[in-house]
């Protein structure tokens, strides 16, 4: 869920800045990537599942805890 929300993220950035999805043109800032996460080749899947992943090892490691809104732990 985070990797989606994070590309969805990342794709709504892009599209607020102007770019689209034909070719990749820095100038007319376009790129073949700006499609829903699911139609991503896998090897740009697993950029957003990997840094997801770093993301929550970072907050544990900072000391947080992430809980569910029942306030149980969802990771510990």
């Amino acid at each position: 869920m985070l990797k989606t929300l994070e590309r969805y993220e990342r794709a709504e950035e892009r599209t607020t800045a102007g770019r689209t999805g034909e070719t990749i043109d820095p100038k007319l800032k376009t790129t073949p990537m700006m499609i829903p996460y699911e139609e991503l080749p896998e090897s740009e899947k697993d950029y957003y599942r990997n840094t997801s992943l770093e993301a929550l090892k970072l907050i544990i490691k900072l000391g947080y805890k992430i809980t569910r809104e029942d306030g149980k732990l969802f990771i510990d």
